[in-house]
């Protein structure tokens, strides 16, 4: 009999996805990597839609090499994924049509549109989340007013890993980490809040049920497998995920780095201040029953679209290429802010790099070195500045910052964070996501039951690495400047 129990990990993210084994002994997770993939928007007919019959073409691919590996002795799956954007099924359980993407126009302009019908004080104090184009309440209220006869009350929204887990299982429910980010869950009744869904046209009735985190949903397929593997709802929104492999403690925040750089620390109970909802920030649910206070930025979205026009032009550079390449560029020579609108879907992200530069006087970055670093740096002062914001909210002083995926294998971008925050940087680990959704399936089949056996798993498990901050003396001036560059639109 085998000394170990496995899970199977999906990992679904912006620019690619992933299946991870967890090997699991009882006192100790070990993971590898089991099968990678990319994927990237379609545009069709004017709208930006997720390729969906190719993502889960190779999501079903992959938990069957895992299947194949462990002669199908598999103690359960699980997916999770970015948050706010859904598919509908039909009344036959059938997609309506490819998931649009948030990065879609449609929602342009629905933030302002929304102030005619309910504040946006009066969402966040409700919902808890800051009211920002891309969320799933704008996105269906982009759908009602354009006429379409797209959300009858037969019909069921689905997130995204909501939507894998019912092609695994025809189980149609989320989670409440997911449905915590979608700005239409009460955050204190912590069910769907049924009057604004009311007064912006949108029918409850297609939405799923919210169960807990860690809850045995289904049995997988029998077309995909015939042994009874369990298909389990862990963290499924990626960011909270991600936050269940953090040891967290009053003194340290967490950032969650990859397509988003997710901000934030854990809170007892939603904040509600106004001023916050201005920043941006928003207050999601962990699997713990805690609250994640968390601002997102634009992250390493900035890169991989750069990445993409390099590429075109027959640069082929993999990531550790370009954290090499800005190493040797010239330090704090250009900033920019990634919370820009302007860097959020732009046709060319180098052009529109460079033209803010030149915008803001600046010297405008011209090779793959310097650009990387340009970017290095300001997602640094962004950081920087939103953990100034959330020890003003929260009331806390960190003394430590825990970063975690694909960014904490940057050393530079974790050496800049160190230097420009002050702040002791922790880091690991990069399959955070995988790893937090692999916990969560240890507590919902009952090999784990408390927070303080996930820590002890953790710190049997992963080897983390400690930046320390360096003194240097242009970064106050700098950081400044990186203030006044906030006010530019």
């Amino acid at each position: 009999m085998s000394k170990f129990k496995s899970f199977l990990a999906c990992d679904l993210g912006a620019e690619s996805g992933r299946i991870i084994r967890g090997k699991f002994d009882g006192k100790k997770l070990c993971i590898a990597e089991l099968h990678r993939f990319t994927h990237k928007p379609i545009f069709k007919s004017g709208t930006l839609y997720w390729d969906w019959d190719h993502i889960l073409q190779e999501v079903i691919s992959g938990i069957k090499i895992g299947i194949e590996k462990t002669n199908g002795n598999i103690s359960g799956i699980s997916c999770n994924s970015w948050a706010v954007d859904f598919g509908l099924l039909d009344s036959q359980k059938k997609l309506l049509s490819n998931p649009v993407s948030y990065r879609d126009h449609r929602t342009d302009r629905m933030p302002q549109r929304f102030n005619e019908i309910i504040s946006e004080g009066e969402l966040f104090l409700r919902t808890g989340t800051a009211l920002e184009s891309i969320t799933t309440l704008c996105q269906l209220r982009s759908i009602v007013e354009s006429n379409t006869k797209r959300l009858e009350r037969e019909h069921k929204l689905l997130f995204i890993s909501d939507l894998i887990h019912h092609a695994l299982s025809e189980t149609a429910v989320t989670d409440i980490t997911m449905a915590s980010a979608s700005q239409m869950m009460n955050v204190k009744s912590l069910t769907w809040d049924r009057e604004i869904l009311k007064k912006l046209k949108v029918p409850s009735d297609i939405l799923p049920d919210i169960v807990k985190p860690a809850s045995i949903i289904g049995i997988l397929k029998k077309e995909i497998s015939t042994k009874q593997i369990p298909v389990i709802i862990t963290a499924s929104h990626d960011t909270t995920s991600a936050i269940a492999a953090i040891a967290k403690d009053n003194n340290t925040a967490f950032l969650s780095s990859g397509t988003w750089c997710m901000v934030g620390c854990e809170v007892n109970e939603p904040i509600g201040e106004l001023d916050a909802a201005e920043e941006l920030f928003g207050n999601f649910r962990l699997a713990d029953s805690n609250w994640g206070f968390i601002r997102g930025i634009m992250g390493f979205w900035l890169i991989q679209q750069c990445r993409k026009i390099w590429e075109k032009k027959g640069l082929l550079f993999n990531y550790s290429d370009i954290v090499l390449l800005a190493e040797k560029s010239t330090p704090f020579k250009s900033l920019i802010n990634p919370d820009n609108p302007k860097f959020l879907s732009p046709d060319d992200m180098i052009k529109a790099i460079q033209l803010f530069c030149v915008r803001t006087k600046q010297s405008s970055p011209t090779t793959p070195g310097e650009i990387s670093r340009t970017i290095f740096e300001s997602l640094a002062f962004d950081v920087k500045w939103t953990l100034e914001k959330i020890e003003y909210f929260t009331k806390k002083n960190f003394k430590h910052l825990h970063i975690v995926g694909g960014g904490c294998k940057n050393k530079l971008f974790c050496q800049l964070i160190a230097d420009v925050t002050g702040l002791s940087v922790i880091t690991g680990p990069a399959e955070a996501t995988a790893i937090g959704n692999i916990l969560l399936q240890l507590v919902a089949t009952k090999e784990l039951g408390t927070q303080d056996d996930i820590r002890s798993i953790l710190e049997n498990s992963i080897e983390m690495k400690t930046y320390e901050s360096k003194k240097i003396q242009i970064i106050e001036e700098k950081y400044s400047f990186f203030k006044e560059l906030r006010s530019y639109h």
